[in-house]
């Protein structure tokens, strides 16, 4: 007990003891902090690999292809408008853009889907997906 009461007197007996006990404790929790702050930061390194290696090309061309199938529908539409005139003939100009941007869509699509099998390798479930969007035959298609 009397050790106790000394080092009691010793560390909150004067000001200047209680300044050095608090800077103490205030730069062991600063480097505590730090400590954790790196190690958090080490630990997210391997997510963000995986997010920029991985997640980031499927979630740009999975965007990317349904902009595309948009605009073919748009195109389609645009091509069957042009085409007809009342039946009158056909609007040529129209009709050309509307094909030209037709298989300007038809291009985007398909590097759409090989950049999207490329990041769904390793993944059965993606590599799937992928092979029953690009698959002609009836049975795969939902």
């Amino acid at each position: 007990m009397a050790a106790r009461a000394a080092l009691r007197r010793r560390f909150w007996a004067t000001v200047p003891a209680r300044l050095r006990l608090l800077r103490a404790a205030t730069v062991s929790l600063a480097a505590v902090l730090a400590l954790l702050l790196a190690l958090a930061g080490v630990g997210l390194t391997g997510t963000w690999d995986a997010v920029e290696g991985r997640d980031a090309p499927r979630t740009t061309s999975a965007a990317a292809l349904d902009l595309a199938l948009n605009d073919m529908d748009a195109q389609a539409a645009n091509i069957l408008l042009s085409s007809g005139n009342a039946g009158k003939g056909r609007l040529d100009t129209p009709y050309e853009k509307a094909v030209g941007f037709y298989g300007d869509s038809r291009r985007d699509i398909g590097h759409d889907l090989r950049t999207l099998a490329v990041a769904a390798q390793g993944d059965r479930t993606d590599e799937h997906t992928v092979e029953a969007l690009t698959d002609d035959s009836p049975h795969t298609r939902s």
